[in-house]
């Protein structure tokens, strides 16, 4: 159930910080429900780690390739956007 997920993934967040990366991009990536990628790009964009940098550096590189599906273009430019504004 992705509602379940969801929650599970900010739950992760909250309490495991140093482990969501890992687990979010797993989800934003692989994931098979459009709102679960979404939820775990967003939560990707609000750690505040190298982890995070990094997950979402893949996730921008497997959207150039053409490896992530369209509606999560925007998703994962704007965390790019936010994670370079917020770097400066």
């Amino acid at each position: 159930v992705p509602a379940v997920r969801i929650a599970a993934a900010k739950l992760i967040t909250n309490t495991k910080p140093q482990d969501a990366a890992a687990y979010l991009s797993k989800i934003a990536s692989d994931g098979k429900d459009v709102a679960e990628q979404q939820n775990a790009i967003e939560l990707l964009r609000s750690l505040q780690s190298a982890e995070g940098d990094q997950a979402l550096v893949e996730l921008a590189e497997q959207l150039n390739a053409n490896k992530l599906k369209p509606e999560l273009r925007l998703d994962v430019l704007a965390a790019m956007k936010e994670r370079t504004t917020s770097s400066k």
